[in-house]
């Protein structure tokens, strides 16, 4: 269910029109995201109007649509050796290909209870303190959005490196998954055979909140006087990359 395919094509520019118009959807769906419904048939209602806005902002933005990277043994082989150089040690296990479940780390031995097979310095981690340090460093310290939710600067943070030829992350980013099985890719069909199951719910809340962080910072990047530093973000920013 709600599996996301890659896509080869690179982002193009888009038209300031199409932006426009883009901004105006995104305004409407940070306002439709942001009304509590009071009811369960309310809440289903306005799911089915946001999920309206966010497919006719793909199709917007399908100039740009993001294109996660080839996440084949070319880019697993300059992983392994980006992670040799940076301290990154592992034993009794390999990565792997396991076919329609993608890359995935294999054991090569029995590996016993609390035995250590796997060191990361922290160095090497992005973290909000990278975010901090980086060149979404000024907006951190001015959104109060950011400053209170850790993941979505590290979500913001992940796009800026994604998007920068220049991150020392860059060969770890290219063997993230390209695919996902959650509900930020339902479709309406999809989320009524959970309709009964406490997962609903729950399901249903996530797309709103993403959603509503999409719109928010859409409007943010395009509507600010000032987007230093990040301008890559701003013009390559779009819902397919956020979720």
């Amino acid at each position: 269910m709600g599996k996301k395919t890659a896509r080869s094509k690179m982002p193009r520019k888009i038209s300031p029109v199409v932006r426009r118009e883009i901004l105006t959807l995104a305004e409407q769906l940070l306002q439709k995201c942001t009304v509590p419904p009071n009811t369960i048939k309310e809440d289903w209602e306005q799911f089915l109007e946001i999920y309206q806005l966010v497919q006719n902002i793909i199709k917007k933005e399908s100039a740009y649509l993001f294109s996660p990277p080839s996440r084949d043994q070319v880019a697993v082989s300059a992983f392994e050796s980006w992670a040799k150089g940076k301290n990154i040690t592992s034993r009794k296990v390999k990565i792997t290909d396991c076919g329609s479940s993608g890359y995935g780390l294999e054991a090569t031995e029995d590996i016993q209870i609390d035995e250590l097979f796997l060191s990361v310095p922290t160095n090497t981690m992005m973290t909000t303190e990278t975010a901090k340090k980086s060149s979404l460093g000024w907006l951190i310290e001015v959104d109060p959005l950011l400053q209170n939710m850790p993941n979505v600067t590290l979500a913001l943070h992940l796009l800026c490196e994604r998007f920068s030829s220049s991150s020392p992350w860059l060969p770890y980013i290219n063997i993230l998954p390209a695919s996902y099985s959650t509900p930020l890719y339902f479709t309406p069909d999809e989320f009524e055979l959970l309709m009964g199951d406490p997962a609903y719910d729950e399901a249903l809340k996530q797309y709103r909140h993403i959603a509503r962080q999409y719109a928010y910072f859409y409007k943010l990047f395009h509507t600010a006087t000032d987007v230093k530093g990040i301008l890559f973000l701003k013009e390559n920013f779009s819902f397919e990359a956020y979720r």
